[in-house]
C-alpha cells in the first residue's frame, strides 16, 4: 500500500514538472491551456493529435516531441492540416492554406465548413511534414460564435514521416 502512494505521488510531481513547459495562454481571454500529456488535452478539448503522412497516421504528445533542432517551419504557402475538431463545429474543411508572411498570415479554410452558429468550437492543426523527416508546428485554435479563426497557439515539434 505505502508502495503504492510513494508512485502515486512520484507520478504527481513528474505530471506536474512537466505541466510548467506546457501551458498555454490563450491570447484574448488570458485562459490556460495544460497540454501536459496527449490525454490531458483530450479531456480538456476534446481532440487527439496526429501527424499523417500516406494513409498511417503518427500520434504524438503536445510536450515530448521527438528529438531533434527545433527550427521554424516556413510560414509562407504552409498547408495546414485539421486533425479533429470537438463536435460543436461539425465540419470545418479538411485543410487550411496558410499564405502571407509571418508578421502578416492570411489564414483561408479549404473545403467549406458547417458549424454549430452560437457556440465556440476548438481544435487543433498541424504542418503537413513533407517527404523528409523535419520540423513542424502544432498549433490550437479556436472559432468563435460565427465560425472565425480568432486565436491560435502554436508550438515547435518533430515530425516523424
Amino acid at each position: 500500500m505505502l508502495f503504492k502512494v510513494v508512485a502515486l505521488l512520484l507520478a504527481l510531481a513528474e505530471a506536474a514538472q512537466k505541466s510548467e513547459n506546457c501551458v498555454f495562454t490563450e491570447k484574448t481571454s488570458g485562459h490556460k491551456y495544460d497540454f501536459s500529456s496527449t490525454l490531458k488535452a483530450q479531456a480538456e478539448l476534446g481532440y487527439a493529435t496526429s501527424l499523417t503522412k500516406g494513409d498511417s497516421s503518427t500520434y504524438i504528445s503536445f510536450c515530448e516531441p521527438i528529438n531533434g533542432s527545433a527550427i521554424d517551419c516556413p510560414l509562407e504557402n504552409s498547408s495546414f492540416v485539421i486533425l479533429k475538431t470537438k463536435e460543436k463545429c461539425l465540419s470545418i474543411g479538411n485543410q487550411i492554406n496558410l499564405t502571407g508572411t509571418a508578421k502578416d498570415p492570411f489564414f483561408e479554410v479549404q473545403g467549406g465548413k458547417t458549424c454549430d452558429l452560437g457556440k465556440s468550437s476548438s481544435g487543433a492543426i498541424s504542418l503537413q511534414c513533407n517527404q523528409d523527416a523535419g520540423p513542424a508546428k502544432l498549433s490550437f485554435f479556436r472559432f468563435n460564435e460565427f465560425c472565425v479563426l480568432n486565436t491560435l497557439v502554436q508550438t515547435d515539434i518533430m515530425c516523424n514521416v
